[in-house]
Order: C-alpha cells, then sequence, then structure tokens
C-alpha cells in the first residue's frame, strides 16, 4: 500500500530540488518560488513537495497576532512565521487545485499525501478562518483590495480537496469530527458586515456554490449525518439565528448557472434544492426549529423564488425531500403553500394538461417507480391539521379559472379536492372533548361510545383508558410495558413527533371512514365490502375502493391457515393492495418505516390476541364472544359478526399499526365495519 512515506527522497528535477532544499530552511521567498514559477511537473515530484510542506506545517507553531504596526521596526521580525505558513498553504492550494482538475496521474499520489495528514490541513485551515480579521494585516495580498482572500482560499482549498479526492481519502476525511465542524465554520463565517461567504463558481463544470457543496455533502454522508445535528444542537441561541441568517443570505445572493444551451431556458435549481435538504434535516433540532417557523424561512425561498423567472418552484418538490424528512411535511410545506407554491403547482398542473392530453398528470395511485407529484405530495401530507387548514384556506383564495378551468381539468383535479374534503369532514365528525379510543382490550364489555373523562397512565403517559375500572383490567398487560412506552414518549416528544390522543383518534376515524364505514357521497371515495366464502366455509371481508377508470380491485390473495382470521390491508396509494397474514407471520412482522427495525406485536398483550386469534377457528366461535347489551341488540334486517383482523394503513409519514376485534355490520344494501377494540399504534417514518 502507498504511504505518505513513499514521497521522500531525490526529486527528479534539480531546480525544483534546490528551492526545496532551501525552503526547508525556512526561505519564505523560495516557498513562494516554488509555488509559482518553480511548481515540479513531474506528478512524483509534486507529491514529494507537498509532503514535505506538510512536515514543515507539522513543525510550525502557531502564529499569534503581534498587534503591531506595519511601521513598526520590529514588525518584518514578528510576522516572519506568519507569512511562512501563507506560503507554505499556497502550495497546499495548488495541490488541491490539481485535485479539483482531477488529472489522472495526478490524483493517487497527491490524495495520499492528503490522506496522511489531513490533521495537519484542517488545523491550518481553521486557523486561517479563525483569525482572518488579523491575518489581513500581515499579508500583503490581503492588504491591497481583496479583504476576502484568506477565507475565501480556505474554502477553496477544502472545497478542492474534498471534491476532488478519490473515495479512499473522502472517507478519511469525513470521519473526523473536526471535518464537519470546519464546514459548519465555514457555513456560518460573517465578515464586518454581516455577509456570509459565498464563492463564485470557479469551473464551468460546476452548478453549486463550492461552500453549500460541502455542507450538503457532510449532510448526506452516513459518518457524518449525524455529527452534524450534534453539533448544531450545541450552538446558542445566537449561533441558530447566524446559521439561519446565512442560510438565507445565500439564497438571495444565489444565481441560476446555466448549464445547457440557453435556447431551452434551463437554469440548474442545485443550490436551493441542496439548502433545502440541509434545513429540513436538521429540523430535528427544537431550538433550530423554532426559529425555522419564526423567520419564516421556507416562506421566504418560496416567495424569492416565485419572483425569479429564472428559478422553477417545482423543484422544492423534486428532490422529494418529504419522503425521508417528517418535518418537512409538519413545518416546511406549510410555509411554502402560505407563499403561493399551490398557485404555482396548479398553473404547472394546467399547462401539463392541456387539450389532447390523455393521461392526467395527477394521480392518486402511480407506478411504484414513478415519482409523486408535488399534488400528491400535498394531498398526502394534509393528514397533518396545520398543512390542510393552511391548503384549504390557500385553494379557497386561487382564481376561480385555476380551481376548475373546464370539464376535464375538473375531473383531474377532483381526486385532489375531493381528499382535502375528506381529511376536513373525518376532523369535523370527529367528537371534541371526549375520549375515542380505549386502550384497555376489554373495553368492549362495558361501552360502545366515547367518554367524556379519561384516564391516562401516570407512568408512560401513553395509554388511555375510559375508567379506572379498564385501566386496573389492562394494568396485568400494561404493567410488561409501561417502561417501554414512556422511553418512546420522551424521545418522540423530544423530536416533536409524538401523536396526541386527538391526533391518534383523528387516524383512526380516517381509517374506518376511507376504508371501512366511508358514507360520504364521493364516488372516487366509496368503499365497498363483499363477503366471500373460503374453502372452509369462513366468511372473508374483501375491500376494494370504486373509482376512475383503471382502479381496478384486486383478488383475494390467500394465505396459509389462519388467513381467514387476521386480514391485513396495506393501503398507500388506489388501487387497493392487500393480502392475508397468519398468525406466525404477524408474530414476526417488523416496523420498516422507522431507524431501527424492530417487531410491532411483542409482548403479552398481543399473545393474548394471538391466541384468540388461534382460538377463533370459525365464525361461530367468534359469534360466542359477543357480549349481551346495547351494542348486540338486533335490529331489523342487519346482522352484525365478531370478526379478528389486523390492519396496516399509510398516511403521509405516519404508519397506522391496529391490531384487534371489528364489528362486521350487514344490512341489505350495505356493509360497513370499524373498530371494536383493540391495540392502535401510530408510527411516524424516520422517528423511533
Amino acid at each position: 500500500m502507498t504511504t505518505m512515506a513513499a514521497y521522500t527522497g531525490r526529486l527528479r528535477d534539480p531546480k525544483t530540488s534546490a528551492l526545496l532544499h532551501a525552503a526547508e530552511r525556512g526561505s519564505i521567498a523560495h516557498i513562494l518560488q516554488l509555488a509559482k514559477e518553480g511548481w515540479p511537473k513531474d506528478a512524483r515530484d509534486q507529491a514529494v513537495v507537498l509532503a514535505t510542506t506538510f512536515n514543515l506545517l507539522s513543525e510550525e507553531p502557531t502564529p499569534v497576532n503581534p498587534e503591531l504596526s506595519p511601521d513598526s521596526s520590529t514588525f518584518f521580525e514578528r510576522a516572519q512565521p506568519l507569512q511562512r505558513v501563507n506560503a507554505l498553504m499556497e502550495i497546499v492550494a495548488i495541490s488541491g487545485r490539481l485535485l479539483e482538475e482531477g488529472r489522472e496521474k495526478v490524483v493517487e499520489p497527491i490524495s495520499r499525501v492528503f490522506e496522511g495528514s489531513v490533521e495537519v490541513l484542517l488545523r491550518w485551515l481553521g486557523f486561517w478562518l479563525g483569525s482572518w480579521d488579523w491575518i489581513l494585516c500581515y499579508d500583503p495580498r490581503a492588504r491591497h483590495g481583496n479583504p476576502l482572500f484568506i477565507p475565501g482560499r480556505t474554502a477553496e482549498i477544502f472545497s478542492n480537496v474534498l471534491g476532488g479526492c478519490d473515495e479512499k481519502l473522502r472517507n478519511a476525511m469525513l470521519a473526523l469530527p473536526e471535518t464537519t465542524r470546519f464546514g459548519l465554520s465555514l457555513w456560518n463565517w460573517v465578515d464586518q458586515n454581516g455577509l456570509p461567504l459565498y464563492l463564485p463558481y470557479h469551473i464551468p463544470q460546476q452548478t453549486i456554490c463550492p461552500i453549500i457543496d460541502i455542507v450538503s455533502s457532510l449532510q448526506r454522508h452516513p459518518a457524518t449525518k449525524h455529527l452534524i445535528v450534534e453539533e448544531v444542537s450545541n450552538y446558542t441561541y445566537k449561533q441558530h439565528v447566524r446559521f439561519l441568517h446565512c442560510t438565507l443570505t445565500r439564497i438571495k445572493h444565489w444565481e441560476a448557472c446555466r448549464i445547457r444551451s440557453p435556447s431551452k431556458k434551463i437554469h440548474d435549481g442545485s443550490d436551493i434544492v441542496a439548502i433545502l435538504l440541509v434545513l429540513t434535516h436538521l429540523l430535528c433540532i427544537p431550538a433550530l426549529k423554532r426559529e425555522f417557523i419564526r423567520l419564516n424561512v421556507a416562506g421566504q425561498v418560496m416567495r424569492l423564488a416565485a419572483s425569479h423567472p429564472e428559478w422553477d418552484v417545482l423543484l422544492f418538490f423534486d428532490a422529494k425531500p418529504w419522503e425521508h424528512y417528517p418535518n418537512y411535511q409538519r413545518f416546511v410545506l406549510p410555509q411554502l403553500i402560505e407563499a403561493g407554491a399551490l398557485e404555482a403547482i396548479l398553473d404547472d398542473y394546467i399547462s401539463r394538461n392541456g387539450p389532447g392530453v390523455k393521461k392526467p398528470w395527477f394521480l392518486l395511485g402511480p407506478p411504484e417507480d414513478t415519482p409523486l407529484s408535488p399534488l400528491e405530495i400535498i394531498g398526502l401530507t394534509c393528514v397533518h391539521p396545520k398543512t390542510l387548514a393552511t391548503t384549504l384556506a390557500a385553494f379557497g383564495t386561487l382564481p376561480r379559472d385555476k380551481q376548475w378551468r373546464d370539464e376535464k381539468h375538473n375531473n383531474h383535479q377532483r381526486e385532489f379536492v375531493c381528499l382535502l374534503h375528506f381529511y376536513r369532514h373525518t376532523w369535523d365528525r370527529l367528537p371534541a372533548g371526549r375520549l375515542n379510543i380505549c386502550d384497555s382490550l376489554n373495553h368492549h364489555h362495558r361501552s360502545s361510545g366515547g367518554e367524556v373523562n379519561g384516564k391516562r397512565c401516570s407512568g408512560c403517559g401513553v395509554k388511555v383508558y375510559c375508567s379506572v375500572m379498564c385501566q386496573k383490567e389492562d394494568w396485568d398487560l400494561h404493567k410488561f410495558e409501561c417502561r417501554d412506552d414512556r422511553r418512546r414518549r420522551i424521545d418522540l416528544e423530544n423530536a416533536r413527533a409524538w401523536p396526541s390522543h386527538r391526533f391518534r383518534s383523528f387516524l383512526l376515524a380516517l381509517l374506518q371512514q376511507l376504508l371501512l364505514n366511508w358514507e360520504f357521497p364521493q364516488r372516487l371515495m366509496s368503499p365497498c365490502i363483499n363477503e366471500e366464502k373460503s374453502e372452509d366455509g369462513t366468511l372473508l371481508s374483501q375491500i376494494y375502493v370504486e373509482g376512475e377508470e383503471g382502479y381496478k380491485a384486486n383478488g383475494l390473495k390467500r394465505s396459509k391457515k389462519n388467513s381467514k382470521n387476521s386480514i391485513q390491508f396495506p393501503i398507500w396509494k388506489t388501487p387497493v393492495h392487500w393480502h392475508a397474514n397468519t398468525v406466525d407471520e404477524l408474530r414476526a412482522m417488523k416496523c420498516t418505516h422507522t431507524e431501527r427495525a424492530r417487531k410491532i406485536y411483542e409482548g403479552p398483550r398481543f399473545s393474548r390476541l394471538f391466541d384468540e386469534f388461534e382460538r377463533a377457528s370459525s365464525d361461530d366461535a367468534l359469534d360466542k364472544q359477543m357480549e349481551p347489551g346495547s351494542l348486540w341488540d338486533d335490529q331489523e334486517g342487519v346482522s352484525k359478526k365478531l370478526r379478528l383482523a389486523s390492519l396496516t394503513l399509510n398516511l403521509g409519514t405516519y404508519v397506522n399499526y391496529v391490531l384487534g376485534r371489528f364489528v362486521v355490520e350487514r344490512a341489505q344494501e350495505r356493509t360497513s365495519v370499524r373498530l371494536l377494540n383493540g391495540y392502535i399504534s401510530v408510527k411516524e417514518c424516520g422517528n423511533t
């Protein structure tokens, strides 16, 4: 393996060898000459010069501010160490530019030298950036017309090395916490006027500011993405404000880089997308999130993009950060919509769906390999109350011609508008000030409706009961899970991702209305339930959704034994895809929507339900479990059955797991199913 020690010994060029020996003796003039006209052309000689330079820098003490006037008699003597360091860093800068140019014979040897000197490089880059204000007084290049020479050169060196090196050197640099700290220091740097550092595009192929590229690379890399969160979490209030101020200022100073033919009017927006990804990744930090919302960063970006003729506002959605960052749905999207994103999306939608367009641009159920459209993203994320209210308000203020352009666009937009009213209708029907979910497995023995006063477990604060009696009866199961529930609740509350009891009730009501008990008169949203006979005579509930042409129900995919008792309905897009699960499959099922995959149904609570599943081998056995009472009063023409089922429903970033008892009510013209009692859990993608 080639190491830095291999690049020592005699140089092939005698002139370069003489200059290097003089530089080793501390001659500033010879160091500068070596960095300019004396720079070697041979790749091995270049690596030897760079290795010697790093050896000299590692032995050089850190200069201190002499605080002398340039007219002082001792100024030159006191400034010599700093000038020698600056001259040596010129050699490092030249080597970094060679890496950026990507010459095949140069990249490998120079990368190996940088790999063995990463700590030295970061030490002196950090010194330059932290002491730039007083270095200006002792560097003639900075004193004469270029006050940003030192910080600009610092960022350029770091960008060239990180962007032009091979994968081995990049991993070695990113593995160091100092790399993350220095990258954020570049982002937060401001001059005397409070303006951040913004480097111009110095090569034709570059489509992003080097500093933005550095921080976005740190955010994307698995080894550093958590280090960024940890570093920014330790910021003070003023540092959070500065971080967001530098972000907004960079966006305002951004200019689109034309990477294609000017006649096509295509302008690259990678800067904006990269900044948004960095911000949404850091919104898990409560202090930064508060400032992000208070300063309305997303709204300012959106208004700036809407007023800039060269920006495409759909870039905010093309990157699809909503899939990986739950905070994007809760906080970024509402501010974007308030700033006019919905109108811009509908303008684009109308232009795409002009006369003669057969396939609508907006689909509730695109193929798996097709990215969702902006309207679909907004529609799915309206499960969040804030996003829903903002979208409804924005849609209501649009001109009439943009809401319903003609009958063709009316049909295409119907799905989106119906989805908005569907969510609002569900919220309106949810009783306020009442307990809608009791977590006791025996709750159905006592009551069929919601209770006014609920009892929350004082230990975990997660389980909610309709009465003290239900809480006492459930304690023999809950005592094994109370501690873990409390730990999970605290973690999610710190991440501002804990679903309240009312929100959990809303998701349950949404599940039942969308799939099982939907009565709102919309053709697309009218589920029907058919009962088919299985081979052994057991009734199975098949659910499908009627809709536009092409939305057809999938047939029942039968599984192994016990499939008649446990049915899973994974609903993400239309048409509905569903299949049966055995009890063994349910026991082994893991949640893949969180950072740590773990079993969903594990513990005494689920063991009791699974035992009940296995005992219920026929409809007769299930019917015998029905307790007498008002719930089971016979009604003329209505039959009721008790079913055991497992359901999974995806809504936005939320995944709802339901395992419990369902009541199937069948009349002459309609069948409805509703959850009677069981286990309900809400998970959010990206959170534990």
